[in-house]
């Protein structure tokens, strides 16, 4: 994601994520969830994902990736992403 940090939590991540993409469109998003489970008060989802995207000026990209999802219910009832992590899909210096 260029490079930028994105260790952040709720509101912040929300924010973080539309920072990352205004300058990107997304053009195909395809999501394989591989396992959710529930603990406590939070859905914690693992997969992976193959996205298209063409950040502004720039040649189209395409990633894929493995992620982790934690969902927490919010006090209004509805469920909230709160946590996002992810990563290439082929481990770091793995022969491609």
């Amino acid at each position: 994601m260029g490079g930028r940090d994105c260790h952040c939590r709720g509101a912040q991540l929300r924010g973080q994520f539309q920072q990352i993409f205004a300058n990107m469109k997304v053009t195909d998003l395809k999501i394989h969830p591989l396992d959710v489970f529930v603990y406590d008060s939070a859905v914690y989802e693992f997969g992976q994902y193959e996205e298209t995207v063409q950040p502004t000026g720039q040649p189209v990209m395409r990633n894929e990736a493995n992620y982790f999802l934690r969902w927490v219910r919010s006090p209004d009832g509805k469920w909230r992403m709160d946590r996002f992590v992810a990563g290439p899909r082929a481990a770091p210096g793995a022969q491609q």
